[in-house]
């Protein structure tokens, strides 16, 4: 039976989720950071005799969907949102699970992500010298928000003003400069005790194929390798998959993004 999962199922839930870490990151994120109650963030789950079958949690617009076995009640899960009035715009999940879910619903647009995942033994940084990464400021949002946006790879995905405020806040927003324009960014959009996320890759038009992207990838990797964090990244491009497994990152599966 589907219910809202409260701060008195926490211990057993963390536990649920720590079976696959990489593929529970946002969601022991947004658990550790708003809780189990609030207007940005709302978590589910469903027990059977007393053991957790499965979770998923709503972020914004973002529905997340987790499960330790590759399979779940999909129907199930759409009855209870409609009948509850939850409505979500984008779908995130592993493949697996993501996939049964387009059976069941609509959706304008299917990206299939290869998931990764970067420990200090593989790290190998790909660092232009002359190029200098900086941690963005709450002044550049606007400037930040407007680079998302242009990048056609991001078009299923919203990007929140206030999600990216509260990641500049902390310190996860990494920038190259070039002219007074951001040439290229990286950022970590999930934290937890033991991961770390690294998203919304992009370089500008005029400064891709000159080593931006590898750079700010792996100076920001490294800034959460040395607080003892393994680093997670998804990708959909071999060009971008070349880049980030030649600084070390080694693929663990793969998650769908679906946009309504």
């Amino acid at each position: 039976m589907i219910c809202k999962l409260t701060a008195e199922n926490n211990a057993q839930v963390m536990k649920y989720l720590q079976l696959k870490p990489s593929f529970s990151l946002f969601l022991v994120a947004d658990i550790e950071k708003y809780g189990y109650g609030g207007d940005v963030f709302t978590v589910w789950g469903a027990f059977q005799q007393g053991e957790l079958q499965y979770v998923f949690g709503k972020y914004y617009n973002t529905l997340v969907v987790y499960s330790n076995t590759d399979e779940l009640p999909v129907k199930e899960i759409c009855d209870y949102l409609n009948a509850h009035g939850i409505d979500y715009d984008i779908l995130i999940g592993r493949r697996v699970l993501a996939e049964q879910f387009l059976q069941h619903d609509s959706f304008s647009s299917i990206s299939r992500n290869f998931y990764c995942e970067l420990r200090p033994e593989n790290f190998t940084p790909l660092i232009n010298q002359q190029l200098t990464v900086t941690k963005a400021e709450l002044s550049q949002t606007a400037d930040i928000l407007k680079l998302l946006t242009s990048i056609e790879e991001f078009s299923s995905l919203d990007f929140h003003e206030d999600a990216l405020k509260t990641y500049i806040k902390d310190g996860g927003v990494y920038l190259i400069m070039e002219q007074g324009e951001i040439a290229s960014l990286a950022m970590c959009s999930a934290q937890t005790g033991q991961l770390a996320n690294i998203g919304g890759v992009c370089t500008a038009k005029p400064y891709r194929q000159q080593r931006y992207a590898s750079t700010v990838v792996s100076a920001i990797s490294q800034a959460y390798l040395q607080q003892g964090l393994i680093c997670c990244l998804g990708y959909n491009k071999p060009e971008a998959g070349s880049i980030y497994k030649r600084i070390g990152y080694r693929e663990v599966g793969q998650v769908i993004i679906a946009r309504k």
